[in-house]
């Protein structure tokens, strides 16, 4: 009994969370591309779970956000934190490791941070293009995962410490994620060619 209530406790904790970053992800970031992600992370690691390699990645990919300069470096910074998110939750539902995520997420204040994120990536969105969106543009951010997620799949071994490394010949996601940006603001001032 006590163990079935401590489930149910795990299960509306993830329905909670996922709710609270549904919200700041709004329509850019569909089923389809988390399928992906968490296909990735199956293909790769048979979702195993090492909750220091989880906060590692998660601090990692927070850190680069908050040390960028750019909306380019933002967004890959942003989606990249997203897609080790989606892989660290089907983790700890894989391994029954809820509480060890519910850590990481206090430990992290991981809604907070990824809403300070998202209202940062909008403010210099707005900034470049002397605009006042209240909301990130859902059509470039979607973008922005589908960009990332196939950057990623080029990724196919893990590393000694567990994280799945990039090969050589690696081609970054950012030169495609800046054209992409490029794109959209061609497009937002008018001209749809």
């Amino acid at each position: 009994m006590q163990i079935e209530q401590g489930e149910r406790m795990g299960n509306k904790f993830l329905e909670d969370f996922t709710s609270e970053v549904g919200g700041i992800l709004l329509g850019a970031y569909t089923a389809e591309q988390d399928q992906a992600i968490v296909d990735w992370n199956i293909q790769r690691n048979q979702l195993k779970w090492d909750k220091q390699l989880e906060f590692n990645m998660l601090d990692e990919e927070i850190d680069e956000f908050f040390t960028a300069k750019a909306l380019v470096d933002m967004m890959d910074a942003f989606v990249d934190t997203t897609f080790v998110l989606s892989g660290t939750v089907a983790k700890a539902k894989e391994n029954d490791k809820i509480d060890e995520f519910k850590e990481i997420v206090t430990d992290l204040n991981l809604i907070e941070v990824m809403l300070k994120m998202y209202k940062i990536m909008t403010k210099e969105f707005n900034k470049r293009n002397r605009v006042e969106y209240k909301l990130f543009p859902e059509e470039l951010l979607y973008e922005a995962f589908n960009i990332v997620i196939e950057a990623n799949n080029q990724k196919l071994k893990v590393g000694k410490s567990g994280k799945v490394e990039k090969p050589e010949g690696f081609v970054k996601p950012e030169e495609k994620i800046y054209n992409a940006i490029k794109e959209f603001e061609w497009k937002m001032k008018g001209n749809n060619e």
